[in-house]
Parts: structure tokens; sequence; C-alpha cells
């Protein structure tokens, strides 16, 4: 477990630094979606997520949590950046806790 949770902490961070990057590109006026590395995927299979059962509503969560965490500029704070992604880690497992206990209802 302590190696998917460092796994999946790595490509949040992963993530966070791509967004910022395509946000750069793109505010210098370069189309930056083909760079878009779609790691939420990934992430959310090793969070627990069923691969079918990805509900559209934890992907705007998600995506949206990102991108008010990437215009805070966090890249420059090694240690508040590992913080955050703690964070964001601890909400999708509390997520994916509620889910499971959704479906039993």
């Amino acid at each position: 477990m302590k190696n998917n949770k460092e796994l999946t902490l790595s490509l949040i961070k992963d993530n966070l630094k791509n967004t910022c990057l395509l946000l750069g590109l793109e505010k210098l006026g370069i189309l930056a979606e083909p760079y878009h590395l779609n790691l939420i995927d990934s992430i959310f299979q090793l969070i627990g997520f069923e691969k079918d059962g990805f509900e559209e509503e934890i992907f705007e969560k998600y995506s949206k949590l990102i991108d008010k965490i990437v215009s805070l500029e966090l890249l420059e704070d090694p240690e508040r950046l590992k913080e955050v992604c703690n964070n964001i880690y601890e909400s999708l497992l509390n997520e994916r806790a509620y889910q499971k206990e959704q479906n039993k209802e």
C-alpha cells in the first residue's frame, strides 16, 4: 500500500506540474492541449475508483481543485506542494469511501 500511495502522490505532483506548464503555454498563445498527460485516469485507478465507475462529478471536482491549486504557484515551495498533494490524495480517498458507501445502499 505504501508504494501505491507514493506512486499516487508522485502522479498528483506531476499532474500539478503538467497543468502549470500547460497554463503557461496557453498564456503565451501556444496550443497546449496535445501536451496534456491524462494522469487523472491513472490517479483514479490507483486510488481505487472502478475504471467504468468514474463519475463526471468526481473528475470535475478534481479538475477544479487542481486549477485552483495551480493558481497558487506552489511549485516554488516543495514542502507546501507536498502538503497539497497529500491533501488531494486524502480528499480522493474520502470521495472513494463515500462512493463505496453510496453503492452499498
